[in-house]
């Protein structure tokens, strides 16, 4: 299984930094209480998750390694 706890964490503390990063790529529909809804069942949604990758790249420069957030158990 994936860490989606651990992939939103590290990259943004919480629902309303997410927020704030996704509104400096002109993403303005999403509501806190969505995200926030990520953190607290520990997922994202697909589309979305797609979304916070190529986000994470452009912001970055390189892309994300999501490698580190696989559990063991489900390799």
């Amino acid at each position: 299984m994936f860490n989606f706890k651990a992939f939103l964490l590290e990259h943004w503390r919480n629902a309303e930094m997410l927020q704030r990063f996704l509104a400096t790529y002109g993403i303005t529909e999403l509501k806190r209480d969505s995200i926030y809804k990520w953190y607290l069942r520990e997922t994202i949604p697909a589309d979305w998750f797609a979304v916070l990758l190529c986000l994470l790249e452009l912001d970055k420069g390189k892309p994300a390694s999501i490698a580190g957030y696989m559990n063991d158990r489900s390799v």
